[in-house]
């Protein structure tokens, strides 16, 4: 078999989260600088190993102060965690080209 690799494309790619504050309002953020690669056996994507990271410093809510607080140690603490990292599990198939991503999240290591 013929492993695959991909690589995101980070002029066409982003990584976003959105979360509700206070019931009223959604606050949207997304990291500037982050990096994906998957790996697959030909184009069975139930194989796929999937590895992300995402570098702290580069998150942005466009608002100075509360991304500093997310820097800060009451969140992240980017100074003694400067990345946080996912590994894919297992990914299996649910029929039709649709799949369940199962893996590990790190956040402060």
């Amino acid at each position: 078999m013929t492993m695959k690799t991909w690589s995101a494309d980070p002029a066409h790619s982003d990584i976003q989260s959105k979360v509700k504050h206070l019931m009223i309002s959604t606050v949207t953020g997304s990291f500037k600088k982050f990096d994906v690669t998957v790996q697959t056996e030909e184009n069975d994507f139930s194989t796929a190993k999937i590895t992300f990271t995402a570098d702290i410093e580069s998150i942005t809510t466009d608002n100075a102060d509360r991304d500093a607080h997310l820097k800060s140690v009451d969140f992240f603490d980017a100074v003694t965690n400067p990345r946080l990292t996912f590994f894919s599990t297992r990914i299996p198939s649910k029929g039709d080209d649709a799949f369940v991503l199962n893996g590990d999240l790190t956040i402060r290591a």
